[in-house]
């Protein structure tokens, strides 16, 4: 049996189309056609958009940071510059034995904590032989969301787009659950743990 073929910019295009009911496919983006024009000026702006939505495996790195030579000005003793292909950064749960107290600012993370830092971040992977099938369906279907956000008269047809991407992430999330078994805990804190945390630090008890 032939291996299956890679999945190509061109797959997720014309599912993109095939979602958003559009009856023309591509065999490659020309800079002649103006579909393929708006496609090719989306398609960065929905990767990083698609792999901030959830933290895939496959997009997820560890770095050890140095602080940077220059201090914050007030508020925390150190600042840790982000890797330049940092998507999303992901703090650590606070019974990790990693975890840290700190703050995103300005490309930086800010904390108290000196020495070094080890963090984990989603990243930019361009590389699509890199991709789980899942992130090229989410890929899909935020490339068609962009595709018609702003047109009031596509407002139920984005609806629909995002509630079949929560779909999607749902099974993502079930995907990467069971790739990572019972390991000890290093998973990435919430939104508002993290801000909880955040604001503890400060007296606040939220």
């Amino acid at each position: 049996m032939p291996a299956p073929r890679a999945i190509s910019q061109t797959d997720i295009v014309n599912k993109a189309q095939i979602l958003l009911g559009q009856s023309k496919r591509f065999t490659e983006l020309l800079d002649t056609d103006q579909k393929g024009i708006d496609y090719q000026t989306l398609w960065p702006i929905a990767l990083r958009a698609a792999l901030a939505l959830h933290p895939w495996n496959f997009a997820i790195r560890r770095f050890r940071l140095n602080p940077d030579t220059v201090a914050p000005d007030f508020g925390w003793a150190y600042r840790y510059k982000l890797p330049p292909d940092c998507v999303r950064y992901l703090p650590w749960s606070r019974d990790a034995e990693q975890w840290f107290d700190g703050e995103v600012e300005g490309g930086f993370i800010l904390t108290d904590q000196g020495s070094f830092i080890q963090i984990r971040c989603i990243v930019l992977v361009e590389d699509l032989s890199l991709w789980s099938a899942l992130f090229a369906d989410a890929m899909a279907y935020t490339l068609a969301m962009e595709s018609c956000e702003g047109s009031t008269s596509k407002r139920g047809l984005y609806e629909d787009l995002s509630n079949g991407r929560e779909d999607v992430l749902a099974k993502a999330r079930r995907a990467d659950a069971l790739e990572n078994g019972n390991r000890r805990a290093v998973r990435p804190m919430t939104a508002s743990s993290w801000a909880s945390a955040r604001y503890r630090r400060n007296g606040w008890q939220g």
